[in-house]
């Protein structure tokens, strides 16, 4: 008996600390701020704006967990190594959530995205579209869009990538600006096309 009642306690104190660990987070970031890996999963219950001048920071072995239509958008800087982003959901289907947005190209912020070792799963598109969104040993996979848009006055610098299970893995929408730059050892494979998008509008 007594025995039996010290398991079982012993599961309730694991249950719980499980649930202490995981943090709602969302909404306006406006100081630096540090998600760290003693906190995680972090659910992402509503979309985050990084503000002008503000530098977001995930902690090696964080996780990220968006809701639906969920996405980061980041008009400071977003530093993310060994992370992984992906759905809030038992079931995740490519395009749960949103993604991250580099800024706007309608703004005068230029945001930046530094991602190293991240993966990213389940999003519609990571957009990079005022800023630059530099991607280095990462694995973006599962999207129900592009894997990287790059618009207007976007800049992407990619290098040991792989981008996989996306429609287009790179779509290159020159408009107004825009910059592609590829450190090479990117892999490009099992999306419906293993290439990358060029759309200019004026060559």
């Amino acid at each position: 008996m007594k025995k039996t009642i010290t398991l079982s306690l012993i599961v309730m104190a694991f249950l719980c600390l499980d649930t202490i660990q995981a943090a709602d987070f969302g909404g306006t970031v406006s100081a630096n701020t540090t998600l760290t890996q003693a906190n995680s999963p972090y659910i992402i219950t509503s979309n985050v704006t990084v503000n002008p001048g503000v530098t977001l920071s995930i902690e090696s072995g964080v996780e990220i967990r968006l809701g639906s239509n969920m996405y980061f958008h980041v008009r400071g800087t977003l530093n993310a190594t060994g992370v992984n982003f992906t759905a809030n959901t038992a079931s995740p289907t490519p395009g749960f959530y949103d993604g991250i947005y580099v800024s706007d190209a309608s703004y005068a912020d230029v945001g930046e995205v530094n991602l190293a070792g991240c993966t990213v799963e389940y999003a519609k598109q990571l957009y990079v579209r005022n800023g630059s969104l530099n991607l280095s040993n990462c694995t973006l996979q599962n999207f129900s869009s592009y894997g990287v848009e790059i618009y207007s006055k976007g800049i992407l610098n990619i290098n040991t990538t792989t981008v996989t299970g996306t429609t287009y893995p790179i779509y290159f929408r020159d408009t107004n600006g825009g910059n592609f730059t590829s450190g090479g050892g990117n892999t490009l494979t099992g999306n419906s096309n293993d290439f990358v998008y060029i759309d200019f509008r004026d060559i």
